[in-house]
């Protein structure tokens, strides 16, 4: 017997529950506090001090942000002295090829996760259907129910 879902609550339901974190994360970065590496390389010091003072200080530890704003400072003459930033050297030094591996591994497993994991599954389980060569093994691997009909 086939069903026939006329409500289109299935369907939004978890795209709107989707939206919540979303929106928080949309929200909320715009309480964040700009990187002080970034606003040193934008010659923004007085910026880098406070957000540095906000990030790190406990009340004692002046000396402990002297020395990391220095070594921020440090840190990006080097690189405007050495300026090999290129494609190549995104993949010839170990260092950046191993954040590259990282990043791209975040993103595709983030991708793979959730949601879009498990309508892939699905899916993959209807076309095997749809294409007659669904066997039981083939639909319990997959996560759909056992037909107890042929859909062709």
């Amino acid at each position: 017997m086939f069903f026939l879902i006329t409500d289109s609550f299935p369907g939004r339901f978890p795209l709107s529950f989707q939206v919540v974190p979303a929106l928080i994360l949309a929200v909320g970065i715009f309480f964040l506090p700009e990187s002080p590496r970034w606003l040193l390389e934008k010659d923004r010091d007085d910026e880098a001090r406070q957000t540095l003072r906000k990030l790190h200080y406990d009340g004692k530890n002046e000396e402990f942000l002297r020395l990391e704003f220095m070594e921020i400072q440090d840190a990006i003459q080097q690189d405007r002295i050495n300026q090999s930033r290129s494609w190549i050297s995104i993949f010839s030094k170990p260092s950046w090829r191993r954040r590259l591996m990282l990043g791209c591994g975040v993103q595709a497993f983030g991708q793979l996760s959730g949601i879009n994991g498990l309508t892939s599954i699905k899916y993959l389980g209807e076309s095997q259907l749809i294409a007659n060569v669904a066997s039981d093994q083939l639909l319990w691997s997959s996560n759909l129910p056992k037909p107890k009909y042929n859909h062709i």
